[in-house]
């Protein structure tokens, strides 16, 4: 995700709390207290909210059978073996051509 776009998601959070989440300057970034008393209570939320999406589609149908990736030799082993690794951890009923 490009940087611009994190800082602007960022910016936004901020406006919408109505707190500075992160102090910036031109050499570093850091959590400020209020960002890092949002991240502790925040945080748990989101881990509970990605295993219940999870949970939901390991009970339903989820992704399965054929999935097809075409791609060079060189680009796939560079850069997608390891998404593919992820994929099939996630969804064991795929198989890959």
């Amino acid at each position: 995700m490009p940087t611009s776009t994190v800082s602007r998601a960022v910016a936004r959070l901020e406006e919408s709390v109505g707190v500075r989440l992160l102090q910036r300057t031109t050499r570093n970034l850091s959590v400020t207290s209020e960002g890092l008393a949002f991240h502790q209570r925040v945080a748990p939320l989101v881990v509970s909210l990605r295993d219940a999406t999870r949970n939901l589609g390991a009970g339903g149908q989820g992704a399965r059978g054929l999935a097809p990736v075409t791609a060079p030799n060189d680009i796939g082993s560079a850069f997608l073996s390891e998404e593919i690794v992820k994929f099939v951890d996630r969804y064991p009923s795929c198989t890959w051509s």
